[in-house]
């Protein structure tokens, strides 16, 4: 029920804020067709509001809503830069899609500052200072530098734990001000788990997702290219362009065995693990119910 309240919110503030009707269409088209069901990011939000506020107010769902058209908006940015999904509509006019997806950016902030709640202004500030690190932690990526377990652990702190953090404290602080360091913590934590299991799950099928294809680096890549260094060099001789991607396709049965065989993939569930651990720790500080834990525990799987 709070996903389609979410939902709703989203496509009520497009319709109340912008005028040109084609861009009007095109947003709501954009909220509909999102490549997550689910609005992750204002539950969690919402749940944090709930947790700490002394009373309900209802203008918390334009909040996480809010939320949701940010992350949003850099769901549609990330797809056009990376170029290696055809399927969403943001990618069919892509010029169209961004200027879309800066007014997403604009909506969102709007819309926060149009509700009553006291510490609005601090949620603001909040939102502008992890959306900026969140961009940074992209840019990196997008640069494609963070070769080294550490840096690519950092980087992906950034871009995806920066937004996790965001949902939680605006949550936190629009409630009552402040937010506990528990949840500071493993929120960004929460969005690391989230990056490696993408990782994982990107290296599963060979198609446009595929980080091997891209050469680009994930903690498995990271993993298998060290242990290439004492056997056939196939994924290090394709990364250093010495193969083209028709002749490294060949290969493409030995490299998904050699991501198992070499335990590339367990080595990322492993720190994904130790991540999992962290969270869990800081659960353990605060005083939510049973029913909250599982709540919690279904975005650390």
């Amino acid at each position: 029920m709070e996903s389609n309240a979410i939902t709703a919110s989203m496509e009520k503030i497009i319709v109340e804020n912008i005028q040109q009707q084609d861009l009007k269409e095109l947003l709501i088209e954009f909220v509909q067709n999102g490549s997550r069901k689910h609005k992750p990011f204002g539950e969690l939000c919402v749940f944090h509001y709930e947790h700490y506020a002394t009373s309900f107010d209802k203008e918390i769902v334009e909040v996480a809503a809010a939320i949701e058209l940010l992350v949003l908006s850099f769901d549609i940015l990330d797809d056009l830069e990376d170029k290696d999904t055809e399927n969403k509509p943001w990618m069919h006019n892509p010029v169209l899609s961004l200027n879309g997806s800066t007014a997403l950016l604009f909506l969102a902030m709007q819309a926060i500052r149009k509700t009553h709640f006291t510490y609005k202004d601090k949620a603001i500030a909040i939102i502008e200072r992890l959306a900026l690190r969140a961009i940074s932690g992209q840019h990196k990526d997008l640069l494609n530098v963070c070769m080294e377990e550490n840096d690519y652990i950092q980087m992906i702190e950034e871009k995806s734990g920066s937004l996790v953090s965001l949902a939680c404290l605006v949550g936190c602080v629009i409630a009552n001000g402040d937010a506990p360091k528990e949840v500071k913590n493993y929120s960004k934590w929460l969005g690391v788990i989230g990056q490696i299991n993408n990782d994982v799950s990107d290296l599963k099928e060979w198609n446009d997702k595929n980080d091997i294809l891209h050469k680009k680096y994930s903690l498995p890549i990271i993993y298998l290219l060290d242990v290439e260094k004492h056997s056939e060099h196939i994924v290090t001789k394709y990364y250093q362009s010495e193969m083209s991607k028709a002749e490294f396709l060949k290969y493409k049965h030995v490299i998904q065995r050699k991501l198992v065989d070499t335990d590339a993939l367990k080595y990322a569930l492993v720190i994904k693990t130790l991540f999992q651990k962290k969270v869990q720790d800081q659960f353990t500080k605060m005083d939510f119910s049973n029913d909250q834990l599982e709540f919690l525990q279904n975005f650390m799987k």
